[in-house]
């Protein structure tokens, strides 16, 4: 019996109920040009910018994250988008 490397979406596909991947934000899922916002009131501190994990560094990918405020709600956060 040889050992099969299964990918993501074969993984997924077993649906065995396990999680690869568990951040509090949406790392793992957001697509290149995409992104998510940080509401200041989720975090404790004002100066608070979330750090892209090391894993998706040694992956090559590049995230850009600034201080920003939501048009829609004039929450004050910081916005993280994939670059690569």
């Amino acid at each position: 019996m040889a050992i099969v490397k299964l990918n993501a979406r074969q993984i997924e596909e077993l649906n065995i109920g396990c999680e690869p991947h568990r951040s509090k934000y949406p790392w793992y899922t957001t697509e290149v040009g995409e992104g998510f916002f940080v509401p200041r009131s989720d975090t404790n501190r004002e100066d608070y910018r979330p750090a892209v994990p090391e894993r998706l560094k040694q992956q090559g990918q590049k995230w850009r994250t600034s201080r920003t405020t939501l048009p829609e709600t004039n929450q004050i956060g910081f916005v993280a988008i994939r670059l690569t």
